[in-house]
């Protein structure tokens, strides 16, 4: 739990960023292999040179959302607004800023939107699992609520990414002192561990599910909604995030709600399902079901020469 692997000279190497890369790498070589296998109307160095562009618009908006949720923690340095290798992206930014690359790209190469999301999705749920190891190896993103119950978990002293939290409740670390507060290491709840969790269950509901033909926009609905409806149930309610409308609040346990990124998911998770629900007549997606069955049901809805289907 050392946020640095490495260093040589003024060469540092991190966690954070080495699971960053491994995300973006998975997402390169799953969609590559996908490609090559299923077709789908598209040429795998096309479709990198596209997602060399959804990866930087995605980090850019990921960072620039985490910031601006975030921004009491940059407020008197602003160079660490620039500061990637020392975490804090956000998902649903790294979403937002992906989809609008691939939207404009995608209608460059007059290729459907939804088709384009529907092969990022089952990687994207990957990445959300290598994102939270890096969390775990960086120690503060993330990082959870102070609980009494048995999942508490207490930082060890070899963990110096972790920089403490506040022992009196809704209080940060950097105002803990003032405010007759102590700062402990723990216990709090294990929240990056609930947040690998969130990835490995979206990622289980987008193989099973992608198993059957879908149309699409079913993967990408299935992706937006259920990681939506998961975060803000399993981890978002135990992270140690400010109230924006306080609903419910128990310090014993460490839970509270609702943050900023719940509130944010309740009108994604209406998003992904209206992706889901519109998906019928779109079409099968390339993406789903057995290899090659995508073709066969396009070339029996293809009319023959007579005029027949």
């Amino acid at each position: 739990m050392h946020p640095e692997i490495f260093t040589i000279g003024s060469f540092t190497l991190r966690w954070y960023g080495l699971f960053m890369a491994s995300a973006v790498f998975l997402a390169f070589w799953w969609t590559a292999r996908t490609i090559r296998s299923r077709g789908g109307g598209l040429e795998p160095k096309s479709f990198e040179d596209g997602l060399v562009w959804a990866v930087i618009s995605g980090i850019v908006g990921a960072r620039f959302v985490y910031v601006a949720t975030n921004w009491s923690d940059f407020q008197d340095s602003g160079g660490e607004v620039f500061a990637l290798w020392h975490g804090g992206l956000s998902f649903h930014g790294g979403i937002i800023g992906g989809i609008l690359a691939f939207a404009v790209w995608g209608a460059k190469k007059k290729i459907p939107l939804r088709r384009l999301l529907d092969l990022l999705a089952p990687p994207a749920a990957l990445g959300i699992i290598l994102g939270r190891m890096g969390n775990v190896m960086n120690g503060d993103d993330a990082a959870g609520r102070l609980t009494d119950s048995p999942l508490g978990f207490t930082w060890p002293e070899s963990a110096t990414g972790y920089s403490g939290t506040c022992s009196k409740w809704g209080v940060s670390v950097w105002d803990c002192l003032n405010q007759g507060g102590e700062i402990v290491r723990g216990p709090v709840h294990f929240s990056q561990l609930y947040g690998m969790a969130v990835g490995a269950i979206l990622f289980g509901i987008l193989w099973w599910g992608g198993k059957k033909l879908r149309e699409e926009g079913w993967l990408s609905g299935s992706y937006i909604m259920w990681y939506s409806v998961l975060r803000s149930v399993i981890e978002e309610p135990f992270r140690d995030n400010p109230l924006y409308l306080k609903v419910w609040e128990d310090p014993s346990f460490g839970g509270a709600s609702y943050t900023l990124t719940q509130l944010v998911s309740f009108p994604l998770a209406l998003v992904g399902l209206w992706m889901v629900l519109s998906a019928k007549g779109k079409g099968p997606s390339p993406w789903t079901g057995n290899v090659g069955e995508w073709e066969t049901k396009e070339e029996l809805s293809e009319p023959s020469p007579d005029g027949t289907s």
